[in-house]
């Protein structure tokens, strides 16, 4: 489970995880939705009784900001009258 800011789940980035064999970078792509799973195949433990390893999973939790700075505010209030123009 990682947090992400919310711009970035709009904008989408790329981010260092810690993984069982180390980090590894992961790219987290644009519109990505708050309790989106991601599969990292075969990065998982070791599968018992058997050759290969399991799949590695990544929750991506976007961070809504609780205290906003006045540029903050602004630009989200923008972005509110861009998603209103959409829906009519």
């Amino acid at each position: 489970r990682i947090e992400i800011f919310f711009s970035d789940a709009a904008l989408g980035t790329n981010r260092k995880i810690p993984i069982l064999s180390g980090n590894r970078e992961i790219t987290i792509p644009p519109g990505t939705q708050s309790g989106t799973l991601l599969r990292l195949k075969g990065l998982g433990m070791q599968k018992l009784h058997s050759h290969g390893r399991g799949d590695h999973y990544v929750r991506i939790i976007a961070k809504t900001p609780e205290k906003l700075s006045k540029t903050q505010r602004e630009l989200f209030e923008k972005l509110a009258e861009e998603e209103e123009k959409k829906t009519t």
